[in-house]
């Protein structure tokens, strides 16, 4: 097998867990389902921004939800509808404001 293959997983067999392997299966784990999520849905613009507010991403500071779904032709609910949904599919804390605003 070759290494850079990226289904290639080393033995394991006398080596002790890791934090920093669980941190980088963890993150695999929530950008392969945030690229899912978007991919699959039938309106990604707002499936990535759904993404965007439920990481609390930079990208998403300074602006608030409300101001984001007006610009993107959706209701408030609409898009924290989905903000919600994908926080629950990554098992994240579902949270108002996932994001900074900017002062």
């Amino acid at each position: 097998m070759i290494l850079t293959d990226p289904v290639y997983e080393p033995s394991t067999d006398n080596v002790k867990p890791s934090e920093y392997r669980a941190a980088s299966l963890r993150y695999l784990e929530v950008i392969s389902t945030a690229a899912t999520f978007i991919a699959e849905s039938k309106s990604p613009h707002i499936a990535a921004w759904s993404v965007v507010y439920a990481l609390g991403l930079p990208c998403a500071e300074g602006l608030s939800m409300s101001d984001r779904a007006a610009q993107l032709g959706v209701s408030v609910a609409a898009l924290s509808k989905q903000v919600k949904r994908f926080a629950k599919l990554c098992d994240l804390e579902a949270s108002s404001y996932c994001y900074s605003k900017r002062s």
